[in-house]
């Protein structure tokens, strides 16, 4: 048997009575995520290539030599080296001679002379450039 001061309880200076227990069911929520497809608008792409023709104007350069001798027959003490006189190329030739000492001559030097010739030309050449046309419609819509 219960007695007052057991159905009371003191909180500080404020009494609660405690009445009859109850039983009060727990609610657990779950929650389920998921997704559809869902046409929203369609689209159609057009793309066209377009070609033109275009005419490139080109330079051809043609380099060749000439070849000039030119007579020099100098006795010289070494061999002398290929070398450049502006933008001609100067090869020298040596022989030996037989004598009581053995010496070189320079017989002659070439000259190889640079000769460049120009010529204009055009030449045409096909070129393609895309374009596209991109439409959207709706369902139940006719195309834009």
């Amino acid at each position: 048997m219960a007695t007052e001061s057991d159905e009371r309880e003191d909180f500080g200076n404020k009494r609660f009575e405690i009445e009859d227990e109850q039983s009060i069911p727990l609610i657990k929520e779950h929650v389920v995520i998921d997704t559809r497809s869902t046409i929203t608008s369609e689209l159609s792409v057009n793309k066209t290539v377009n070609n033109r023709r275009v005419d490139l104007p080109l330079t051809d350069v043609d380099t060749t030599y000439r070849e000039e001798r030119m007579p020099i027959n100098r006795v010289v003490d070494t061999m002398p080296t290929i070398r450049y006189e502006g933008e001609n190329l100067v090869v020298p030739v040596v022989r030996e001679e037989e004598v009581v000492v053995k010496r070189l001559v320079l017989v002659e030097e070439i000259h190889l002379i640079k000769e460049v010739r120009r010529t204009e030309r055009t030449e045409s050449i096909e070129l393609r450039s895309e374009e596209v046309e991109i439409n959207r419609r709706t369902p139940g819509q006719s195309p834009t």
